[in-house]
């Protein structure tokens, strides 16, 4: 991955989300390890392209963030390495608490 880096606080005019798609593009095209799992935010967050590049492990769950963190479990499981992407959660957390009753209890 080439990462270039910007000195004397100089302006990048890439959005952020831009950097997260472009970074995410380049590793998986050299990592096939890695996985995408996203909770209907492919339009928001520009990683459209990572489904159109790697239509087998970049992954649209819909507004399920508990049944996406469930997918990514099982990914991760299975040696995959993957970045999954919701939305802030709204009050009182539902979103984000429905996610974390998908992950394991130690025992």
């Amino acid at each position: 991955m080439n990462v270039k880096l910007i000195g004397k606080h100089e302006k990048d005019s890439r959005a952020c989300r831009d950097g997260l798609a472009l970074t995410l593009d380049e590793m998986m095209a050299q990592d096939k390890s890695i996985c995408y799992v996203d909770c209907d935010l492919m339009g928001c967050i520009n990683t459209k392209r990572l489904r159109e590049h790697y239509p087998d492990r970049a992954f649209e769950a819909g507004i399920a963030e508990g049944n996406a963190a469930g997918v990514s479990a099982g990914l991760a499981a299975t040696g995959k390495k993957v970045f999954f992407h919701s939305s802030v959660p709204s009050p009182p957390a539902g979103a984000m608490t429905r996610s974390i009753c998908q992950l394991p209890m130690p025992g």
